[in-house]
């Protein structure tokens, strides 16, 4: 008897049920398919990257107040990893970029991404379109930052309402792994993954070629969601439930999800234009059977498996984190070793000193914040066990370190560098590991 009342309570009527008593959180699949590009390709429906578009502030937000938007992207060469239809790169590029290149492993965004890029006139090769007026020392000229203001929310921000088409940067987009993407090496100073790390399938590959990319001194932005998240199961473009897979076999979670795909397809079809509460107006960017394409797969034994996301929790990026620390640490024995050489005496390679600067290319976590869902959620976000259920976001910044620079510092001025090193010393290594972390 409990073993029925369970089935029934877990079965996918169930989820469907109670599904549609939950709105759906806003999602650019949901977006309608009405902002439209007409050029000599034809119509290219620009829906998603748009949204993309619209939220792109919002990507980079969530640094502060350690990080500016003018911090992260004024005159830097950019790599957007995940960059979808291109809406966040095109923002990137339009107000203070010098160039971006957004990466993607899906080929079907390219010519989304093409068409949104001309649409807001940011040209899609470098050299047809570089950031001149970027590197003026002129204070009228667009690509002064205000650096004096006495607003925090602005200082180091252009005025994104002065660009000007010919002063923006440029943008091109790349289809291919982003663990092995072909590009350059030391070709980026910065690196922006934002709600891309839960989706890659191998990210300790794609640091691999994070660091291969960055010029030294370059740096990562890193923020997800991790898997406890409310909507962790990345279904919520048509399951509105929180926690829905938390609550439910993860197997009829996706069967759900499918059946409802399916259900906005034929709605459509038949002229009802959705298939849930907040779709019922418009017909949706993304059909039913895309949805299903893109999220779900089966595996060998023919079961529906999540192929978008890598369920990425908060202990997970943790052992990620600690291995980066781990390489760091042993590039630096590696470079004592070789300052000493074999008899420990000072070589040729290197000053003989006890102190040992990490090799180039080790990306070392300068900081790590875990957001809360809510303000009056934070303790619970601090509580081991239940804290990976009330993050909304974890955010990361690594660097790779410049050695000659270091170098350089310490020898010229050691005290300083000494004070360099504790005011570089990651947020999360020590203290706010504690705090935010607690495990």
């Amino acid at each position: 008897m409990a073993s029925l009342w369970y089935n029934a309570c877990m079965s996918v009527e169930t989820i469907l049920k109670l599904n549609k008593r939950f709105r759906l959180p806003e999602h650019p699949f949901n977006s309608p398919a009405r902002v439209r590009s007409e050029d000599a390709c034809g119509s290219v429906s620009l829906a998603y990257a748009q949204w993309e578009y619209e939220h792109a502030a919002d990507s980079l937000a969530c640094f502060a107040p350690y990080y500016t938007p003018g911090d992260i992207l004024f005159r830097k060469r950019v790599l957007d990893v995940g960059c979808g239809a291109g809406g966040k790169s095109v923002w990137y590029a339009e107000k203070w970029a010098a160039d971006v290149t957004g990466v993607e492993l899906l080929e079907k965004y390219r010519e989304q991404a093409e068409a949104f890029a001309m649409r807001k006139r940011i040209g899609t090769d470098p050299e047809e379109q570089g950031p001149q007026d970027l590197y003026s020392a002129e204070p009228e000229t667009r690509g002064t930052l205000d650096l004096y203001s006495a607003d925090p929310e602005t200082r180091g921000i252009l005025d994104p309402y002065s660009a000007e088409p010919e002063s923006c940067g440029s943008f091109r987009f790349i289809c291919a792994d982003a663990s092995d993407t072909g590009l350059p090496a030391e070709g980026f100073d910065t690196i922006i993954m934002n709600d891309a790390f839960e989706h890659l399938a191998d990210p300790e590959a794609v640091l691999a070629e994070c660091k291969r990319l960055l010029k030294p001194g370059g740096r990562v932005f890193i923020n997800f969601p991790p898997y406890g998240h409310p909507y962790g199961e990345h279904l919520s473009d048509l399951i509105g439930i929180p926690w829905v897979h938390r609550l439910f076999p993860e197997q009829q979670c996706l069967e759900a999800y499918r059946q409802v795909a399916e259900e906005l397809d034929e709605n459509v079809q038949s002229g009802k234009t959705g298939g849930a509460a907040d779709m019922e107006t418009s017909v949706p960017a993304v059909s039913g059977a895309e949805r299903i394409a893109f999220r779900l797969s089966e595996d060998e034994n023919g079961a529906l498996k999540n192929s978008y996301i890598n369920k990425m929790t908060l202990k997970r990026f943790k052992r990620i984190r600690e291995e980066l620390a781990a390489q760091m640490s042993a590039a630096a024995d590696g470079a004592v070793a070789q300052g000493h050489g074999d008899t420990g005496k000072p070589s040729a390679h290197g000053s003989g000193k006890t102190g040992g600067t990490p090799a180039q290319g080790s990306l070392r976590v300068i900081l790590y914040k875990e957001k809360p869902l809510r303000g009056w959620m934070a303790p619970l976000a601090k509580i081991p066990g239940v804290k990976e259920n009330f993050v909304r976001m974890a955010v990361c910044v690594l660097e790779k370190n410049d050695p000659a620079a270091e170098e350089k510092q310490k020898t010229t001025d050691p005290s300083a560098q000494s004070e360099q090193n504790a005011s570089r010393r990651p947020v999360s290594a020590e203290k706010n590991t504690k705090t935010a972390e607690n495990t």
